[in-house]
C-alpha cells in the first residue's frame, strides 16, 4: 500500500456510509477455469451483509454454485484534483470499499422476498410499498454475502 494512503482508510462509519449510500458494485466470482469473472451489480447493504439479485441463470450463479467465493468493490468517484501544471499532478478525490466474503444464494421465499424488498426500497422508493408477485420472487435469484473481510480508503 502506498505510504500516503495508510493515512486515509476509512472507518467503520465511513465505510457504512459508502454501502448504504453507492448504486453500484462491481462482484467477482471464480470461473470453473479459477480465473476471475467481474460484473457490476445493483445491491443493498443492511445487517452487515450485501444483498443483490439476478437472473438465476447464467455465468455469475453458476460461478456462485461450484464456488461461494466473492470480493466486492464499491467505488464512488468524486473528481478529479489538479494540483499543478503537469498530468502527473492530477489526482482523484474518491471513497472506495474493498470486501471478501462467502454468497450464498437464498431459496427461502419469505428471505427473497424482504431482501428484495429492500433493494426496491433503495432503488425505487416510490414503488416500495407495491407486492412483488409470488412469481417474479420465485423467478428471482437473490444473493446473500456475508461479510469476511472490509477495508476501505478515500483522497483526500
Amino acid at each position: 500500500m502506498q505510504n500516503r494512503m495508510m493515512n486515509h482508510q476509512m472507518g467503520p462509519e465511513a465505510i457504512d456510509d459508502l454501502l448504504e449510500g453507492a448504486a453500484v458494485a462491481c462482484i467477482a466470482t471464480v470461473n470453473a477455469d479459477g480465473t476471475p469473472y467481474v460484473v457490476p451489480i445493483h445491491f443493498v447493504y443492511s445487517d452487515g451483509a450485501v444483498y443483490f439479485h439476478g437472473l438465476p441463470k447464467g455465468q455469475k450463479f453458476g460461478n456462485l454454485s461450484s464456488n461461494p467465493a466473492v470480493s466486492l468493490t464499491v467505488y464512488d468517484m468524486k473528481g478529479l484534483l489538479v494540483e499543478g501544471e503537469t498530468p502527473c499532478d492530477v489526482n482523484t478525490e474518491y471513497r472506495c470499499a474493498v470486501i471478501t466474503g462467502r454468497a450464498t444464494v437464498i431459496d427461502d421465499p419469505d428471505k427473497k422476498r424482504c431482501a428484495l424488498g429492500l433493494i426496491v426500497a433503495k432503488y425505487m422508493s416510490d414503488m416500495s410499498s407495491v407486492n412483488i408477485p409470488d412469481a417474479m420472487v420465485d423467478g428471482t435469484g437473490v444473493v446473500k454475502v456475508e461479510i469476511d473481510e472490509i477495508a476501505g480508503k478515500y483522497y483526500p
